[in-house]
């Protein structure tokens, strides 16, 4: 969770900031899929190379003890507010999908004991998600056939 909003720190400054991008996320599947967007993006190429980008990032990523604590109170903050106004209806959208429900208390434990490893650790899983080379790309017709060649196949909806 922590590491979502560092990855999405990460993306949004390049995608958005430096290249024009509209907008850019990441999403976490509940099958394990990560899924990295943007939105009228500009720059297709940049943009995926950006992606590959993460990797190193996320390797080499140092946070101060002083900013890792004011991340983990931003995320204790919304955690307890989440926990109190919505607490029963997360509950039964566990048990009937059938996904594992972290009592919060489990959840307070992990967010305090996270460390700025367990956010370095994280590049394997988007190096797996990448290195799948898997793209959807969606908006501007003419930037996607001049990049079409980044591309397997494309697709007019």
């Amino acid at each position: 969770m922590f590491s979502k909003s560092i990855l999405q720190n990460y993306i949004h400054k390049k995608i958005r900031q430096e290249n024009n991008g509209y907008a850019s996320s990441v999403n976490y599947m509940r099958d394990g899929r990560i899924i990295l967007y943007s939105l009228r993006d500009p720059y297709i190429k940049e943009t995926l190379d950006i992606y590959n980008g993460t990797i190193e990032y996320l390797e080499n990523l140092k946070i101060r003890s002083e900013t890792l604590n004011i991340i983990k109170e931003i995320y204790m903050n919304s955690m307890m507010e989440n926990h109190n106004n919505i607490k029963g209806d997360n509950y039964t959208i566990h048990e009937l999908a059938g996904v594992e429900h972290i009592p919060f208390m489990e959840r307070k434990k992990r967010i305090l004991s996270t460390s700025e490893e367990d956010f370095r650790r994280y590049a394997g899983m988007i190096k797996d998600t990448i290195l799948k080379d898997t793209y959807c790309v969606m908006g501007n017709k003419t930037t996607i056939i001049d990049n079409c060649k980044l591309f397997d196949s494309v697709y007019e909806l």
